[in-house]
């Protein structure tokens, strides 16, 4: 995508996460559009990153909150939210929500720099094989 947008004339940058970000001015906005669109049309993301997670798949990033996330995030000197109980984080994600937590605690002011500290030195998504494990 990175490489694609730059065709375009657009600079974007991978994230730590493995997406991108792109930045235009807003009398580009219709040619951003139009690039990102033939762009996503060449390199389609995987049927399986489209799909809502299922209920094993929110257990895996509950998991990787509370086992991974939360240390790393102490190790930086960060504060970690209380988790929710299992149930509570189950019946708040399904159908599509947002599988993070981890931000909870975080302060407002600082949040923007804090989350790209975490998201720089902490493996903050779950491996691919842990989220879709080959059956």
């Amino acid at each position: 995508m990175v490489e694609c947008l730059a065709e375009f004339g657009f600079q974007a940058e991978l994230t730590p996460s493995g997406g991108y970000n792109f930045g235009y001015h807003v009398s580009q906005e219709d040619a951003a559009v139009r690039a990102e669109y033939t762009c996503m049309g060449r390199y389609p993301m995987a049927a399986q990153y489209r799909e809502p997670l299922t209920e094993q798949q929110l257990r895996v990033y509950y998991d990787w909150h509370v086992d991974e996330i939360f240390p790393c995030m102490v190790d930086l000197g960060h504060p970690v939210p209380e988790p929710p109980s299992w149930e509570v984080y189950r019946s708040e994600r399904a159908g599509g929500g947002n599988p993070f937590f981890f931000e909870n605690a975080l302060d407002q002011t600082t949040l923007v720099k804090d989350l790209q500290d975490i998201m720089t030195n902490c493996t903050y998504v779950p491996p691919d094989e842990l989220l879709y494990p080959q059956e």
